[in-house]
């Protein structure tokens, strides 16, 4: 009797919207040029959430305080509920291409990149953030955007950022 009231369950959930069913994101995918954040599952985009950059984001970033978004393979880290940010996800920049770089140069790399909303202690007007690339070198959205990010990726999630 436990296995069939359980089976129900599950049989009931597969015929559910999607948009009840939960969400597996298999990977994050950036278009720095398009500012734009894919959200990838089942192979396909799913979502598409436009971002903000670093001050100065063509390239990619090379030393801290540079203002740009790293390119390259990363993954999502860490999860930061009281974030500056309102939330934030931490990709695990820089990987063993940066940190080569970094030291053939002798660069401090910098770090501490992250996706994450609006400023929790704005300086300017809101419209102000979604108008132009304004962070350090992060990915920044909409608070509901990270909210929906911090929700459903798990840590471990790939994100890949494309120039």
């Amino acid at each position: 009797m436990h296995r069939r009231y359980g089976w129900g369950i599950v049989s009931s959930l597969l015929f559910l919207p999607l948009s009840v069913q939960a969400v597996l994101i298999e990977s994050l995918a950036v278009y720095k040029d398009e500012r734009e954040l894919h959200v990838i599952a089942n192979g396909e985009s799913v979502r598409v959430i436009p971002i903000q950059l670093g001050f100065d984001p063509d390239g990619p970033k090379r030393w801290q305080g540079d203002g740009r978004t790293p390119e390259g393979i990363y993954r999502i880290s860490a999860r930061n509920p009281a974030s500056q940010y309102h939330l934030s996800l931490r990709v695990d920049y820089p990987n063993f291409s940066d940190l080569q770089f970094a030291e053939r140069y002798e660069l401090n790399p910098g770090g501490d990149i992250f996706l994450h909303g609006l400023p929790n202690q704005p300086n300017r007007p809101l419209g102000d953030y979604q108008e132009s690339d304004w962070t350090e070198g992060c990915i920044a959205m909409s608070n509901e955007d990270i909210q929906y990010l911090y929700k459903h990726v798990q840590l471990q999630t790939p994100i890949v950022i494309n120039p």
